[in-house]
Parts: C-alpha cells; sequence; structure tokens
C-alpha cells in the first residue's frame, strides 16, 4: 500500500488534502513571486471549507498582465529559470497567449 493510502485512512481524506494543500500554497507563496503577492495576507493553515472561501481566484487576465509587466514569462514560475526544459504557449483565441514554461516533471 503507498505512503499516501496508508496515511489518507488514518486522517482521512478531507484533512490530507487540505494539508497537501497548505503545503503547495507554503511553497508557492516562498518561491512563485506571482503567488507571493497574490497570497499576500492569507492566513494559513487552510483547515476548512469556509477558511478555502478565502482563496483569491486567479484569471487569465491577471496572468496576462504579470508577463506585460514582467517579460518575458511573468513571475509565475516557481523554480530557478535553468530548471524549466520547454516552452510553449497558449493559442490566444480569447485574448493574449499566455507563455508557459515546463519542467522534466511538469
Amino acid at each position: 500500500m503507498a505512503i499516501h493510502q496508508v496515511y489518507e485512512t488514518k486522517v482521512g481524506l478531507r484533512d490530507y488534502q487540505f494539508q497537501r494543500l497548505n503545503e503547495l500554497l507554503l511553497f508557492v507563496g516562498r518561491f512563485n513571486g506571482f503567488y507571493k503577492e497574490k497570497l499576500d495576507g492569507i492566513h494559513l493553515p487552510i483547515k476548512n471549507f469556509e477558511d478555502l472561501k478565502r482563496l483569491p481566484f486567479t484569471t487569465k487576465k491577471e496572468l496576462a498582465q504579470d508577463q506585460i509587466d514582467y517579460p518575458p514569462f511573468g513571475r509565475n514560475h516557481t523554480y530557478p529559470t535553468e530548471n524549466y526544459i520547454r516552452y510553449h504557449q497558449t493559442s490566444g483565441t480569447t485574448g493574449r497567449p499566455l507563455k508557459i514554461l515546463d519542467t522534466r516533471k511538469s
């Protein structure tokens, strides 16, 4: 049985999901410039659905503006540039195309 499966059965799926969400928010809040700014003032940990409602939505318009303000890729990347192995972009059919960086793991 995988470690995650064992953990899920001991504490419950919902608690596990909130734990993983909090880990992700801490990580991007520390290393991702876009989300560091966007999540400023959000108090962790997120423990329930009421807390979850405090998280701001992210829109394509915000991501596109970030890439304009911080060319060429914006601040929505979490790792050093050398960790990215591929670049692609969205088609732009609903507005400005977004540039996307992928790591090997992506």
